[in-house]
């Protein structure tokens, strides 16, 4: 039988953990080789990409932005920039214009760094800063390069503002929050957080834990090649995965037609060509078979799929 490789999409609800909603699916799929994608904080809500068996070795070639819908709260800052946190100080805030508010979001989208929340999981001096946080000890914490593509007004209900973000990987919403408040003079905190995509990952396909124990897993699967869509694919022929199985190589002549590149990807298997761009090999039948790279004019398998992977439990 062969092993299980595929992805859910979870709902993660408000004052669960990550790691809480793994457990979870681990019990409800009977396996215990499952893994998150891009952590979500107890207080946040919406996606929450799930990899089960296999899947879990896929998980660094899964890229894609995240998309979120964040509720800054004004004229108050907590130690932790969001509604977890202790208030450490109350502001008036007046009358703010949508104006305004639109000037300070395209202030933090030109930013090209960020300071991280004193309470977060990036290391200094060998220690998580959330360690020394919880210690009472505070460190200047440096700025760090981020990729901020939109910040735009939902719903703006002075002291609420929703804000739709969509930004690149290590961006911290909470610190937009702490910024929008000092730009606008009042302070601010995430009051709340909802993901609504993460990568090829959208809220319409997300289902809460209960749904996913009611339906059954297979109602909701996402198999590997509906995710992997930043790579470009090669099918191959029964003879080609025979030897991709038994952890041989593929010469490049041959492959070029049985290739679909990713559209807007230049990623066709050409002498010269990165050797460190992965490549997703898929057996006669469509399934994943193996991640491969071009070295030396052939496919080398990197990660391979004994059997062809997609079996549900």
């Amino acid at each position: 039988m062969s092993a299980p490789c595929y992805f859910l999409v979870m709902d993660k609800p408000a004052g669960l953990s990550s790691f809480a909603v793994v457990a979870r699916v681990r019990r409800i799929a009977g396996t215990r080789r499952v893994g998150h994608l891009g952590t979500l904080d107890p207080m946040a809500t919406g996606v929450l990409p799930i990899a089960v068996g296999n899947a879990t070795r896929l998980i660094e070639h899964v890229e894609g932005n995240k998309r979120y819908l964040a509720e800054i709260t004004l004229g108050r800052r907590t130690d932790t920039d969001d509604a977890e946190g202790t208030v450490v100080e109350t502001r008036e805030v007046g009358t703010i214009s949508q104006e305004a508010v639109r000037e300070a979001l395209a202030t933090i989208l030109r930013s090209p760094t960020q300071v991280p929340p004193m309470a977060s999981a990036l290391h200094h001096e060998g220690r998580r800063l959330y360690e020394l946080f919880r210690a009472g000890h505070v460190v200047a914490v440096p700025p760090r390069p981020v990729c901020i593509d939109a910040l735009d007004i939902v719903q703006m209900d002075v002291p609420r503002i929703v804000v739709d973000v969509q930004c690149g990987p290590g961006t911290y919403v909470r610190s937009i929050a702490r910024d929008l408040g000092e730009l606008l003079g009042c302070g601010a905190h995430l009051s709340a957080l909802r993901r609504t995509g993460h990568g090829p990952f959208r809220i319409d396909q997300a289902v809460s834990c209960e749904q996913l124990e009611s339906d059954g897993v297979s109602a909701h699967v996402r198999d590997p090649r509906a995710v992997l869509h930043n790579l470009s694919w090669v099918t191959l022929s029964a003879q080609q995965a025979s030897t991709i199985r038994n952890g041989g190589r593929i010469p490049l002549e041959g492959v070029e037609a049985q290739l679909e590149i990713t559209p807007g990807r230049e990623q066709a298997p050409v002498a010269g060509a990165d050797p460190d761009v992965p490549y997703a090999l898929a057996s006669p039948a469509g399934d994943l078979l193996a991640i491969a790279i071009l070295r030396a004019g052939a496919l080398h398998p990197r990660k391979v799929f004994q059997e062809p992977p997609g079996g549900l439990p």
